[in-house]
């Protein structure tokens, strides 16, 4: 067992988070006196009951964010702020496994955005918590019964996995109407909340179906990060501010967990340097950009190319998709790659000529430049079917060739963003903002300030 695992892993990846996790109990723990005393101060106090029950989980001091949660007994709430913080292992530990092992009784809902791969597997996550956890059997005598997948009965208390793509209506039986607790977890993601028609059918659902089925004293929180500014999260607590909570990394410059040894000012800002702005701001500090931010002019940096020492280096080519060979724009930039993994813009091309003219140009920029391996040729909207008859007149009159990889952006990715059209301008603004691409003073000798478009 990895001592260093802790409940800030939770929020990321909650059921690897839970195989992971072990409970070393030894038989003189196990003993009717010992059971009393810990029941005390566990049935007292929720602090206690994650300390005495799961303390390789909870490793650390509380934050914030988990006092926030701990004052919680009743109504409709939300709680956002930075990633790693435990909002999602505290929130599990103790609105739904304390209350199980306690015998509250009722129905208690485990919401995520999907069934199978969510809700299902979260509800099944907890009960291997519990049952790996011998104190925690002892003293509250925990019984399970499963009836089916995502549906499991213990200490008289029923916890059963709900999803926004099925729907509660599809789950509950008329015995069970009413939940006395609902977290909901995971309802979106960087995908989903592109799509203002998806976001308004998650915030519907939990505010008609989920909130509809609650007790009149119910508790229910959602959980989120405030991805972008239309995401569920903030549109639930625009719609409701008094129950909302957030937690962002950092408030005026200092960690949001002073109590912590390992989530220091100097931490939130090593991650901050690590991850785009626009995920560190959402996700991070709760304080999500709006589409349209102005580009820093400080991101644009420049290297003198003589003294840059280049690996690598291609070229790509998007023409327009105009069929005249000679009027469409084609637009050529030459990027090369340093030895530290740098970018550098080395050249940009935009002129509207024959294919002749471009080609030509392509031939002389492999000859310019260090180790330039390639043309990549745009191809999502058949660019270089068009051009390739251009292409092979080009070889026969120049008898020479040039090497060509046809691709298409559509299908490009990273790790931060996807391949939707805001997720390719972002792919590009990103490493600006790291300082990990850099333009040839050559450009804007040349004039390439009115090339490299931005607002300041």
């Amino acid at each position: 067992m990895n001592n260093q695992i802790s409940y800030k892993r939770l929020d990321e990846d909650f059921e690897a988070f839970l195989e992971s996790v072990e409970i070393e109990v030894t038989d003189s723990d196990l003993t009717p006196e010992k059971r009393i005393e810990r029941r005390k101060l566990a049935d007292e106090d929720e602090f206690q009951f994650c300390t005495i029950y799961f303390p390789k989980i909870f490793d650390e001091p509380f934050n914030e964010m988990h006092r926030s949660i701990r004052k919680l007994k009743k109504g409709k709430h939300t709680r956002s702020g930075a990633r790693k913080i435990g909002k999602s292992a505290y929130t599990y530990v103790t609105k739904v496994i304390r209350p199980i092992a306690q015998g509250m009784g009722g129905l208690i809902g485990i919401l995520m955005r999907t069934l199978e791969k969510g809700s299902i597997e979260r509800t099944a996550a907890l009960v291997r918590l519990m049952k790996k956890n011998p104190k925690l059997i002892y003293d509250y005598n925990i019984n399970i019964q499963q009836d089916k997948k995502g549906f499991y009965i213990i200490n008289h208390t029923t916890m059963i996995a709900i999803s926004v793509d099925v729907g509660l209506r599809a789950i509950l039986d008329e015995e069970f109407k009413r939940f006395k607790i609902v977290i909901g977890d995971d309802l979106y993601n960087k995908n989903t909340v592109r799509s203002e028609t998806d976001n308004q059918k998650v915030t519907d659902f939990i505010r008609s179906e989920v909130d509809g089925q609650m007790e009149d004293d119910g508790l229910r929180i959602i959980l989120g990060n405030s991805i972008n500014e239309d995401c569920p999260i903030v549109l639930l607590k625009t719609e409701n501010p008094k129950n909302h909570f957030s937690l962002p990394a950092l408030i005026n410059g200092k960690t949001c967990w002073p109590e912590s040894k390992k989530h220091t000012t100097k931490y939130w800002n090593n991650v901050r340097k690590e991850v785009p702005f626009d995920v560190w701001m959402g996700e991070y500090m709760d304080d999500p950009l709006e589409e349209g931010e102005i580009f820093d002019i400080d991101w644009i940096r420049t290297v003198n190319f003589n003294l840059t020492e280049i690996v690598a280096s291609i070229s790509a080519i998007d023409p327009s998709t105009g069929k005249s060979p000679s009027a469409c724009d084609k637009g050529i930039a030459t990027i090369g790659i340093t030895k530290t993994m740098e970018a550098v813009m080395l050249d940009i091309y935009i002129r509207k000529e024959d294919y002749m003219d471009v080609f030509d140009y392509v031939f002389n920029i492999r000859a310019t430049y260090r180790h330039w391996k390639t043309l990549l040729f745009e191809n999502d909207f058949n660019q270089w079917e068009f051009a390739k008859p251009y292409y092979a007149k080009w070889r026969e009159l120049r008898k020479n060739n040039i090497s060509i990889i046809s691709h298409s952006a559509k299908d490009l990715k990273t790790d931060h963003y996807g391949s939707d059209k805001i997720g390719r301008i972002m792919n590009l603004v990103y490493p600006h903002q790291i300082g990990e691409f850099f333009y040839s003073e050559k450009i804007f000798a040349q004039g390439g300030k009115n090339i490299v478009a931005l607002n300041s």
